[in-house]
């Protein structure tokens, strides 16, 4: 940062029309990233000037909406993974830090914080994400298409690719639980990386 007209004893000295430079470094408090600046070359600054904003990027906060549904299974310290559309080839995985205990009344949902490690630089201020929080046992249900799910009676079935016998399939009951537009969390009966038809 280059002051200019400094004041002082030094200038009294000085010859008249003579400008005085001086420049000083200014450390930042952390290693981080300047994610604001309000110093220019030139400007008068004093103890109470702030000049940069410097962030800490290593580890971020995601703050996502939890449905009032799902607030039973989720704790402080389960797992999530996050995703984005910016990197849809890596999945991140983090830790929920704190759960807001006041659900929004329009639309039943509370805040989440989840922290995750930013040591590669994926996540940016801003960012939108996908977040997946493991249930309260600390383990997430496998998800399969709606469409995949069938009734049977008064039974509710998938069908599972028998890997043994490759165009033949096996009929298996299941226990559903949260559903989404798109998929079905199941409870029971399908474990992960069976291959659902």
């Amino acid at each position: 940062l280059e002051l200019l007209g400094v004041n002082g004893p030094a200038l009294e000295n000085m010859a008249p029309g003579r400008n005085v430079s001086a420049t000083t470094s200014v450390p930042g408090p952390i290693d981080g990233i300047v994610t604001e600046g309000g110093a220019d070359a030139g400007l008068n600054v004093d103890t109470a000037t702030k000049l940069f904003t410097v962030v800490d990027l290593s580890t971020v906060w995601i703050v996502a909406d939890l449905y009032e549904k799902d607030s039973s299974r989720v704790r402080v310290g389960s797992e999530a993974a996050i995703t984005t559309s910016a990197r849809p080839g890596v999945t991140l995985r983090g830790r929920v830090s704190y759960i807001d205990p006041q659900v929004s009344a329009d639309t039943r949902t509370a805040k989440v914080r989840v922290e995750v490690p930013n040591t590669g630089g994926e996540l940016r201020l801003g960012m939108y994400a996908d977040v997946v929080v493991a249930g309260a046992s600390g383990t997430s249900a496998p998800r399969v298409p709606r469409a995949a799910v069938q009734n049977v009676g008064d039974r509710t079935v998938v069908y599972l690719a028998n890997p043994k016998e490759p165009g033949k399939f096996v009929e298996r009951e299941v226990r559903l639980g949260q559903a989404s537009a798109e998929h079905v969390e199941v409870l029971s009966g399908v474990q992960p990386g069976d291959v659902v038809v």
